[in-house]
């Protein structure tokens, strides 16, 4: 573990820096002088199947069409962040392997102007991969993932080194198998990277997925001392406070107690929660707030996939354009708005400006 000092304000304080070694100059700049997002976790290539129903075990159903795109949270944060503000800088960190998907991955990244120089490329995995079956009556989708090259993701992967950005987002939590498990000392490689990131002056970011994992709780606990910003459904958090989606009770009032209660876990500045009625936000400061989603005619669905990273986009988009809460979270639910409009997770989102029109036209209010 590397220990450093640093000058903040006149004072010299200790860093620990447990994953990427001595700071920079660079990775000390103030919040005021970075600019930019960088995004670690997931490369997930996406083949989605569109089915026309869910079969019973051992039932046939047919495919009437298929796309493949993006996915997992680093690939769909960033390809949905480089379509809603082509101004933002961008970088990405993790791994994919030495085959055709991890290919198409830094293509896109270089077509899109995502810094991609910390995508690591690896010949003893494949590029994780998402057979995506989604309805086309309802839209509703069923996930089958293989972890492949993301499995090989550890935490010295990622350096702060010649990255100026001032968010860092790393997700998901609770799905990074390199970096998730708790040694000893009650630490993960999650909680250090979180800790690096702060130290290096970068404000905190992340997210979850909807699996089924005992050990969640117990993996996230040691990044909440490190952690400013968290994104999460009701399912996902009914599971992190250990009570039944029943306590929330699927009103606005439920969905904004249950946020301040995620919040009052330690984590530092807000709590996103949000479900398919609309988003809750909770701030340490004490303010609460509501965004109802849109009420999109049936037509306009394609798929629901990435729909909760496209919301995350959306706020950070707002962030990192000095928005107001208010609007970054209308400015969310237009993303994620926009993204139901195409199969696959980013097709269909469009710049901020054109996502936020579709307010105007859809706006409702669930109460």
């Amino acid at each position: 573990m590397a220990r450093e000092k640093m000058l903040i304000c006149g004072e010299t304080a200790t860093i620990h820096s447990p994953c990427i070694g001595r700071l920079s100059r660079l990775e000390l700049l103030s919040m005021q002088e970075r600019k930019g997002i960088f995004v670690a976790g997931q490369w997930v290539v996406d083949q989605v199947k569109m089915v026309d129903h869910w079969p019973e075990p051992a039932t046939l159903a047919c495919i009437a069409n298929t796309a493949t795109g993006n996915g997992g949270y680093a690939y769909n944060l960033l390809m949905d962040l480089a379509r809603l503000d082509p101004e933002i800088r961008l970088w990405g960190a993790g791994v994919v392997g030495d085959d055709p998907l991890g290919e198409r991955v830094l293509r896109d990244c270089s077509q899109w102007n995502i810094h991609h120089g910390q995508i690591k490329v690896r010949d003893s995995a494949p590029t994780a991969f998402t057979d995506v079956m989604t309805e086309q009556e309802s839209g509703r989708r069923t996930l089958f993932t293989c972890h492949g090259a993301n499995a090989k993701f550890i935490a010295e992967d990622i350096s702060f080194n010649e990255v100026s950005a001032s968010i860092f987002a790393l997700g998901y939590l609770g799905f990074l198998p390199g970096m998730d498990e708790v040694d000893g000392q009650g630490r993960n490689g999650t909680s250090q990277v979180f800790q690096a990131a702060k130290a290096a002056g970068m404000r905190t970011v992340s997210d979850l997925v909807s699996s089924h994992n005992p050990k969640l709780r117990e993996q996230i606990d040691p990044c909440i001392p490190f952690l400013d910003i968290l994104f999460l459904n009701e399912w996902e958090a009914s599971v992190v406070l250990g009570v039944s989606e029943d306590e929330y009770s699927g009103n606005v009032t439920g969905l904004k107690q249950m946020a301040r209660c995620v919040l009052d876990l330690g984590i530092h500045e807000a709590v996103i929660l949000h479900d398919e009625k609309g988003v809750a936000l909770a701030l340490r400061n004490g303010g609460d707030l509501y965004q109802s989603a849109l009420k999109l005619p049936s037509d306009f669905v394609k798929g629901s996939v990435g729909a909760g990273d496209a919301l995350a986009a959306g706020v950070l988009t707002g962030l990192q354009n000095e928005m107001s809460w208010e609007q970054c979270l209308r400015l969310g639910v237009c993303s994620a708005a926009s993204c139901l409009n195409a199969p696959t997770c980013s097709e269909g989102i469009r710049h901020w400006s054109e996502c936020l029109k579709l307010y105007d036209r859809y706006a409702t209010s669930f109460g």
